[in-house]
């Protein structure tokens, strides 16, 4: 909560904070982890363009389990 009141929702911090929180949501098997996939790609894409897969290949792989 206190960064997104420090950068917004979507700010690459936010990013990077979920590819965190997802790593462990996917381990789990927990149910919003594809919410918090589909939230990371597209706010690697707003940052990086259409290099992000390239920057970060596993956004491909989190795109598939979407």
């Amino acid at each position: 909560q206190i960064l997104k009141k420090l950068y917004g929702k979507d700010h690459i911090v936010i990013g990077n904070e979920l590819i965190k929180l997802l790593s462990i949501q996917l381990s789990t098997g927990h149910e919003n982890a594809a919410e918090n996939a589909n939230r990371l790609v597209k706010i690697f894409a707003r940052y990086y363009g259409p290099h992000a897969d390239i920057i970060f290949p596993y956004l491909t792989h989190l795109k598939k389990c979407m």
